[in-house]
């Protein structure tokens, strides 16, 4: 017999619409009044694809009065973002519509006011009262605690429930105020989806936290119940992030039960995990973002063999947004010449990446305001410790925009190794090196050519020791 809740979420999953009916292609108009305006331009876009990080998008100038006008070209409806200085909201975008924004800066996502009379004024108030109820700081840090703090059952509950009012929240809305069909499906979906991937990762997160290996975090017994009742193949959902981070996640924890295969690597499995598990788009979207991520994130060689092998079925998907990330990643890929620079050290010296030829580099790239980057730095002490005297370059470049900010940090820190400052995510030097998120590391070997375009992170070897393993591998062998 089902459980309340079970019943609860199969009723809400069996309320989802069959198939949509999205617009034509048009345009929509967004015009606006921002009061106290932080810098002088609104933004208004859209991603492209759940695989791309390129945006459809408009800017415009506020004028004098703090009035602005947006003309956005739809393929169809879209879930948009509205940026103003630092700030910005959800928005959702139809096509041939008029909608009015009036906001203050100073108290941003309180403030936030749509007008209009179809779709995406509706849509686009709800998402701000939304916002406010479950994801602003104090619900944020409430999900933190129950993410790290709180023993394993009751975050599990704690997530459960959080579904569950979210639900109802929408619910109550539909009863006092019209909301259209397309946008209940798409919130119902981003609802349970988003809930069931932070449930997904709550083991891993609070392994991350605890620094131990995730087997160390016990489940309690039926931890994976929720998932009878979450729908595994939707194409409905394809383009809401919520639901490709759920395959994600989902795929990744059958891997982990499924991947103890001898002689299979990660790819390999998950791929053929995929083909027995997913269908449709769904299986189209997980085959096609395991690609990209893992050239991206992962292993470059295995990514390179599956991409090519996906090439060769007829019309495959998602094509036009894996052969770019593929054509960018290829000239930093292990086995190609590790792009040399030239730049500053904290004394003004330049420092270049061919006076290390003969010598071990393992290339980290940082900035003072990435949490994530300083939290590896305790990590890196014991690594530059372990290898001492050995033929290895620890070289850390910041991409810090101010130096000074820099500067603070490599004092903070305390850390040794050479220190090398280029200024910003586009600066030529991490450009070169693909880099658009930090931590990114490089393993280069003794002749400059790159060993490894993504290993380990030096807090890896708290696991596993791969860090530790390549490096003593490599610097065993000989320069040619």
């Amino acid at each position: 017999m089902r459980s309340a809740l079970k019943r609860f979420l199969f009723l809400l999953l069996s309320f989802l619409m069959a198939s949509i009916v999205f617009a034509q292609k048009g345009t929509i108009n967004i015009e606006g009044h921002v009061s106290h305006p932080k810098g002088n331009e609104v933004s208004v876009g859209y991603p492209l694809s759940p695989l791309s990080r390129e945006f459809q998008s408009e800017t415009v100038t506020i004028d004098e009065d703090g009035n602005f006008s947006i003309e956005l070209e739809l393929d169809k409806p879209r879930m948009g973002r509205i940026r103003q200085g630092r700030e910005s909201t959800d928005i959702f975008l139809y096509p041939g519509e008029s909608i009015f924004l009036d906001v203050n800066t100073d108290q941003f996502d309180e403030s936030i006011r749509y007008k209009g009379s179809g779709i995406s004024a509706s849509a686009s108030n709800f998402l701000a009262a939304f916002y406010l109820r479950y994801e602003d700081d104090k619900a944020r840090e409430e999900m933190r605690y129950q993410m790290y703090e709180a023993d394993m059952q009751s975050a599990k509950e704690s997530f459960l429930t959080r579904m569950r009012d979210q639900q109802i929240y929408l619910q109550t809305w539909l009863k006092t105020r019209e909301l259209a069909d397309v946008f209940v499906s798409y919130m119902h979906n981003r609802i349970i989806y988003s809930n069931a991937t932070d449930l997904l990762y709550l083991r891993s997160s609070r392994a991350y936290k605890m620094e131990v290996p995730m087997e160390k975090i016990e489940l309690p017994d039926g931890y994976y119940n929720f998932l009878e009742t979450i729908k595994l193949n939707n194409d409905e959902a394809i383009d809401i992030p919520e639901y490709m981070s759920f395959l994600g996640a989902y795929m990744h924890r059958i891997y982990k039960e499924k991947g103890d295969e001898k002689g299979s690597e990660e790819l390999n499995i998950k791929s053929r995990l995929a083909g027995s598990l997913l269908k449709g788009e769904a299986k189209n979207l997980y085959l096609a973002d395991l690609i990209r991520t893992n050239f991206q994130y992962g292993d470059f060689v295995q990514a390179e063999e599956m991409f090519k092998m996906y090439k060769e079925q007829k019309d495959p998907p998602y094509m036009e947004y894996l052969e770019p990330v593929y054509k960018k990643i290829l000239p930093i890929s292990p086995g190609k010449d590790a792009p040399n620079f030239t730049l500053m050290d904290k004394n003004g010296r330049k420092v270049s990446l061919k006076e290390f030829r003969g010598k071990v580099v393992y290339l980290d790239f940082w900035a003072s305001w990435c949490g994530p980057c300083r939290r590896e730095f305790p990590f890196s002490k014991k690594l530059q410790k372990t290898f001492e005297g050995e033929d290895v370059v620890f070289l850390y470049v910041s991409i810090d925009e101010n130096k000074e900010d820099w500067l603070k940090a490599m004092k903070e820190e305390q850390l040794g190794g050479v220190h090398l400052f280029a200024k910003g995510f586009q600066h030529e030097v991490p450009a070169s090196y693909g880099v658009e998120g930090i931590p990114a590391y490089f393993l280069i070997d003794r002749n400059g050519v790159i060993m490894n375009n993504n290993p380990d992170r030096p807090s890896g070897a708290r696991v596993d020791g791969q860090i530790y393993a390549a490096l003593k591998k490599e610097i065993k062998g000989k320069k040619k």
